[in-house]
């Protein structure tokens, strides 16, 4: 994918927290070893290639409830904060590369 489109950034975002973690230890242990197994391989990616990218998403801040209808799937206002956490990194990212 990189030799497909060199010079060219690839963006790739850290899934949002997931409610159903609140008062489920397992599901929550699980999500952690996922964060921490993608943060740990986006951090080498991002040092052996200059043009990947790893974001972490922030959909939850606030910590009200109200970014998930399910504790699994973003209402529309949790879609919006994930928008929102991720919109100004994403832009910068673009800005470096002259993509408007």
């Amino acid at each position: 994918m990189i030799s497909a489109h060199p010079g060219k950034p690839l963006i790739f975002q850290r899934t949002i927290y997931w409610e159903r973690g609140n008062f489920n230890l397992t599901e929550r242990a699980r999500t952690e070893g996922k964060w921490a197994a993608s943060d740990s391989l986006m951090k080498i990616a991002c040092k052996k290639y200059p043009d990947v990218y790893y974001i972490k998403t922030d959909a939850s801040s606030g910590n009200d409830e109200s970014f998930t209808a399910d504790g699994v799937h973003p209402t529309g206002f949790g879609y919006s904060r994930w928008e929102r956490s991720v919109e100004k990194p994403i832009l910068n990212i673009l800005k470096k590369y002259k993509i408007k």
